[in-house]
């Protein structure tokens, strides 16, 4: 996730002109399948009517492309094993964490908590918690506002790397996805939490379907769902 596939149709033929390299007159790329909740109006096609084609994968899980090529003489392709494949994109993250949500007016956020000894291990602890205002990839470094204190929950590692967390996308604009991954997490618990904000928004935000991801070694370990209602938060 978070790339971009480039899929190869140029060995395609007319089986009336199979040594004629110019007898394949159009190529008609679609993507046939995705992921539940993946927004389509970030998939980025390129090259829908070429040979090669490419799209960007927002999130985790299975995706299908088909390809139609048409002939000089106008002979359209038929549907077969040959022309649709499928294939997975998984985080190369040891844990992976994705949320999407049904309204594309309300702005919710995902929370990644690693709970230590003491007895307070909520979110907005910046120390503890990654979410958007401290653990978005390099925001230590951004030109308008940046994180001042970046979540850090091991000083031995980098920022945002190996076992110290961070936030791939943070969608403000509705829909999601919303992405927090660990490279390679340490032993110890982490509890993840699932906010609507509404804070200083006067407006009656309507009640939103949140879905939440979780990945650990490439698998969907679970998949839950709830309606969250204006400034709550959802301990998942």
């Amino acid at each position: 996730p978070l790339s971009y596939v480039f899929i190869d149709g140029s060995e395609s033929f007319d089986v009336l002109n199979s040594e004629d390299p110019d007898a394949i007159a159009d190529y008609n790329w679609t993507i046939t399948g995705w992921p539940y909740g993946t927004p389509v109006d970030m998939f980025d096609m390129s090259g829908d009517n070429s040979s090669c084609f490419s799209f960007f994968m927002p999130m985790s899980g299975v995706y299908s492309v088909a390809l139609q090529v048409v002939s000089r003489g106008g002979q359209r392709s038929g549907s077969g094993e040959n022309s649709e494949v499928s294939f997975s994109a998984f985080s190369s993250s040891d844990l992976h964490v994705e949320m999407v949500w049904d309204s594309a007016t309300t702005d919710l956020d995902i929370h990644l908590v690693k709970k230590n000894s003491e007895a307070n291990n909520e979110p907005f602890l910046d120390s503890l918690d990654c979410y958007w205002k401290n653990c978005r990839t390099g925001c230590d470094s951004y030109e308008i506002h940046p994180c001042l204190d970046p979540v850090q929950w091991y000083d031995d590692v980098p920022l945002f790397s190996s076992a110290n967390p961070r936030m791939d996308i943070d969608d403000t604009m509705g829909l999601g996805p919303e992405h927090v991954s660990v490279e390679q997490p340490r032993p110890g618990d982490y509890r993840i939490y699932l906010h609507f904000y509404g804070i200083g928004n006067s407006s009656q935000l309507s009640p939103t379907m949140a879905t939440v991801r979780v990945w650990a070694m490439g698998f969907l370990q679970a998949e839950m769902s709830r309606v969250l209602q204006k400034n709550q938060l959802w301990a998942v």
